[in-house]
């Protein structure tokens, strides 16, 4: 009785939404709007990716400005070189110009455009730093690594792994995403996805070959921070193809945990409790009550990220958003997409004991970009990466610690391959 019940109100509350299409799954990422198949990486890449992004824009998240802001100037303001380390750490002021364009042609009225400067932090190995007290380039370039302005210890991490590790005003505590706004009011962007344009700003600066810029691999370039940060990490990250591998800590709903799999029904978090209006477009309430009818979900941007290394780091136990079994749902479903690149170990999840701000070990996350930079060649066959657990499964291979999933929940399975 309760299930002709359940079954006749499911009913009725579809013919009052003729307009949205019930979809008990997460979207299909291999099919077109139009229905048809998604065949290939080409066909992927040239289409259907972008048909992925506009929907994920319009429903969630809102777009960049048709023309991006420019860097006009960056200055040093400070440098510091420990000796004990060989460290450097500097401090610039990146001025952009930013400002709706004015025709078709995405021409900038520069005269009405407005300067936007803000701060950020290099923390280098000394061989690697330019401008700041360095002994210029060596022999291989180290990769880039980008966190928020609260990760300044993940930054510190980094530097000593041989990164050269930047903070960047993208966070709760220092911000530059409101400017960015405020100067391209046509623009939709909410607010995490205007912190993505923060990194992807900052990319500018050290992909301009400008001579205050530190050295770095080019092809070696990630992202990281947890939560909201771990959110615009991945958002960065799919909207801005110079980053290759990022990890989102535990970034939630819906970014990595969809909505179709974390709402209330999941005793998780809605499209209602994710402040629309603010981190995500007003229009996304409407999903709240029904949020089987998003046209598309956080497993869309994890799909726009392939084949570049993508890792969701999850805690077992997280209470504030971060549900395994959405995670590795959206995991699960985009990996066909890196199907389609033969890159399916490109695309990881990582599971840690503990709550929302628990057993965080952000060593692994850069084991993670090692492994998919090839930094570990050479290496010993028994290198010990941090997390203990996995190595011991990994059959003495570092490699092969990241190479496949194992899955805490039934989010994985298939009939097919059942």
């Amino acid at each position: 009785m309760l299930l002709l019940f359940a079954a006749l109100a499911a009913t009725a509350a579809a013919a009052d939404r003729p307009d949205r299409p019930d979809r008990p799954y997460l979207p299909p990422l291999l099919q077109f709007e139009n229905g048809t198949r998604v065949a290939s990486a080409a066909a992927w890449g040239a289409a259907r990716r972008p048909e992925v992004q506009r929907l994920l824009e319009s429903t969630l998240l809102g777009a960049w400005p048709a023309r991006l802001p420019r860097l006009v100037s960056a200055t040093m303001i400070n440098t510091t070189t420990t000796g004990n380390s060989g460290a450097v750490s500097t401090f610039y002021r990146l001025t952009f110009a930013a400002g709706n364009a004015t025709n078709e042609t995405n021409e900038a009225d520069e005269a009405n455009e407005t300067q936007i400067p803000f701060d950020i932090e290099v923390l280098a190995p000394k061989a690697a730093a330019r401008g700041g007290g360095g002994g210029g380039a060596p022999v291989k370039p180290p990769p880039l690594f980008l966190t928020q302005w609260n990760h300044r210890e993940w930054a510190l991490v980094g530097c000593q792994r041989g990164y050269v590790s930047v903070r960047y005003p993208g966070a709760d505590t220092r911000d530059a995403a409101p400017a960015f706004q405020r100067a391209h009011p046509k623009a939709t962007m909410m607010l995490i996805m205007a912190r993505a344009l923060v990194a992807h700003a900052v990319l500018d600066f050290f992909f301009s070959d400008h001579p205050l810029a530190p050295a770095f691999d080019h092809d070696q370039v990630c992202i990281t921070g947890h939560s909201r940060n771990g959110k615009q990490s991945l958002l960065a990250a799919a909207f801005d193809t110079r980053f290759t591998a990022v990890v989102g800590s535990s970034p939630g709903a819906p970014i990595a945990s969809p909505y179709h799999f974390s709402s209330h029904n999941f005793y998780g978090e809605g499209p209602d409790a994710g402040n629309a209006g603010s981190w995500w477009l007003n229009s996304t309430a409407s999903f709240a009550s029904h949020p089987q009818d998003l046209p598309m979900d956080g497993h869309g941007v994890l799909a726009s990220i392939a084949p570049r290394a993508c890792a969701v780091a999850n805690g077992w136990t997280d209470h504030e958003g971060d549900i395994s079994f959405a995670d590795e749902y959206a995991i699960s479903s985009a990996t066909e997409v890196y199907a389609l690149f033969d890159a399916e170990s490109k695309l990881h999840i990582m599971h840690r004991p503990g709550d929302h701000h628990g057993f965080i070990l952000v060593d692994q996350y850069f084991d993670f970009f090692d492994v998919h930079f090839d930094r570990l060649a050479g290496a010993a066959a028994g290198f010990e990466l941090s997390w203990a657990g996995d190595a011991a499964a990994s059959g003495g291979s570092a490699a092969r610690l990241f190479s496949t999933n194992r899955f805490l929940t039934p989010a994985g399975f298939s009939w097919d391959k059942w």
